[in-house]
């Protein structure tokens, strides 16, 4: 089955904690508790290899930042939930026999991505002439999403990124292109993104901190900014959070900083493209940089540097 959405029992509503250390811990739901647990126990005995511990969490934050507006730093989560399942799928060298699967969650986490978070309903009334009598016909239609916070927009930006980021670094890992998200012209692609759903200004906040003087963090999956708390007087505050811990609140938002794949290099134009009043997207910015390896000859290396193009 897809990854599909699911919905608690009353019981995931009570109050739990999350446990960061023998000392610490976080006041939580207790759906979010064992959320938190599914993934620590997915990091320790299972070597991070699972990508469902991270999507289901991610729909439990993307259906609780819509139902209140109030916890819009949820759907925040719910993208950071969907690019570390995007980071563990480009663990794996692609095989469609074994990964196929593998890749329609991808394609469901990125349409959830773009139909439900960067979208909102909004209803909009049509007066429609019946006879002699006027009647007032109200439709709901998907437009934008209007963030409440920029900071949330900023962030929530740069787990799109990442999320992109991982896929790129899954083909490169891999040593060809197999996803169809990751063509030009695919309707949950980066490109298709980027602009229409997201503001200019948004978008040039969060591609301005994987630039050199914000990308000093160590590679990895801990490469993440963390927002210094304004509760100072709480020492829970100011902790660090591990990635199996979600963002509590707007004063504990997390960006992604650091880029893991070739083709998103600031050295390269398709960051920078991603900044640009209208996003351009060419084939060659999707293209596969190859490295020099005129010394590798094997069998596997040749595999590698093959790409294959294919259109969707």
């Amino acid at each position: 089955a897809e990854c599909e959405e699911h919905v608690s029992s009353s019981r995931g509503m009570e109050e739990s904690v999350i446990k960061i250390n023998h000392e610490t811990t976080y006041p939580a739901l207790k759906m979010e508790s064992l959320y938190s647990t599914a993934i620590s126990i997915s990091q320790s005995k299972f070597r991070d290899k699972q990508v469902y511990p991270y999507c289901y969490p991610g729909h439990y934050h993307k259906d609780a930042g819509n139902d209140d507006s109030c916890q819009e730093y949820r759907l925040v989560e719910a993208l950071r939930l969907y690019s570390e399942a995007a980071r563990v799928s480009s663990s794996y060298i692609y095989d469609a026999g074994d990964n196929l699967q593998l890749t329609r969650v991808i394609l469901k986490l990125a349409e959830y991505t773009m139909n439900d978070i960067l979208q909102q309903s909004e209803e909009r009334t049509e007066i429609v002439a019946v006879s002699e009598n006027d009647n007032n016909s109200k439709d709901e239609v998907m437009v934008a999403r209007k963030w409440n916070n920029r900071d949330h927009a900023v962030a929530a930006t740069t787990w799109i990124i990442a999320f992109f980021d991982y896929l790129f670094l899954w083909e490169e890992y891999t040593g060809f292109r197999f996803l169809p998200i990751l063509t030009q012209s695919h309707k949950y692609g980066i490109g298709k993104m980027f602009n229409g759903y997201l503001q200019e200004d948004i978008r040039r906040d969060a591609v301005a901190k994987f630039l050199p003087a914000n990308s000093d963090n160590e590679q990895g999956q801990a490469s993440m900014e963390t927002s210094t708390p304004q509760r100072t007087s709480k020492a829970k505050a100011t902790l660090p959070l591990p990635p199996s811990v979600p963002i509590i609140d707007s004063e504990r938002m997390k960006y992604y900083t650091s880029i893991k794949s070739k083709r998103l290099s600031p050295s390269c134009t398709l960051l920078s493209a991603l900044a640009k009043k209208k996003v351009v997207i060419s084939d060659m910015d999707l293209a596969i940089i190859l490295t020099d390896t005129t010394s590798d000859t094997t069998r596997s290396s040749k595999r590698r540097r093959k790409v294959r193009n294919f259109s969707t």
